[in-house]
Order: structure tokens, then sequence, then C-alpha cells
């Protein structure tokens, strides 16, 4: 028994292992993340798709000053804003793997269907209070 935490010592050594099992998966697929898998070179891709990417950003900035300038401001801000600023922040991350973390947020991650709908259609992000 671990005297500290009233735990028995064979129960910390499994939770350590388990630990060290999944740190091992994690730096695992993180190497194969890193390998390089595009063809272009950098210099490349800026070139062929910077200018894309430039109307996409402008076209971010403008919805999101037209909601700081909306006439009716919302008592607290839509699930959907909450999971876009989020995704905003991931993308500025220097990490890899930052499509899979953003559609991650905004995909419904529950594991069985609704009885009922709460819209007719899909709505572009997970409402995680409404899907707990």
């Amino acid at each position: 028994m671990d005297s500290a935490r009233g735990t028995p010592k064979w129960l910390s050594a499994f939770v350590v292992s388990i630990f060290t099992v999944e740190t091992i998966r994690l730096e695992r697929t993180m190497e194969k993340v890193m390998k390089a898998t595009c063809p272009l070179s950098q210099k490349e891709i800026v070139s062929r798709y910077f200018m894309e990417n430039r109307s996409k950003l402008i076209d971010i900035a403008a919805f999101l000053d037209r909601l700081d300038r909306s006439v009716v401001k919302d008592e607290k801000p839509d699930f959907r804003i909450n999971a876009f600023k989020e995704a905003l922040r991931i993308v500025q991350e220097d990490f890899p793997g930052r499509v899979e973390r953003v559609l991650e947020i905004m995909s419904d991650l529950t594991l069985h269907p609704y009885e009922k709908a709460s819209s007719k259609g899909a709505v572009g992000a997970w409402n995680k209070k409404e899907g707990e």
C-alpha cells in the first residue's frame, strides 16, 4: 500500500505502465505525422495556394467583424462560434495534425443516434452541452 495516497502499489504501477504505453503510442503517431507526405516544396505550395487561402482568411475576418458589429448581441456566444474560435486557435499552432483536431471540434462525437432531431439540417459544429 502506498501510504502517501492510500492506493495499492500494484495499481500505481499499472497506471504508470498504461501511461507509458499511451505515451509511446502518441510518439509513434507523431513520428508518422511528421514524415513528409507532400510532394511539393514549401515554395511551390505557397505559390499555388497562397491567394486561395488569403481569400478564405479575409472571408473569416469579415465574418467575425460582422458578428462584432451585429445590432443584437447574444447573452452568450453560439456553440458554433465557440467551436469556430477554438478551431482558429488550433490552426495557429505550429504543430502537425491540425486538420484532424479541427475536424474533431466540428464533429458530433456522440455514439448513439438522437431519438429526435433538434433541427432539419446539419449545423456545422457539435453542441457539446446538447450531446452530453
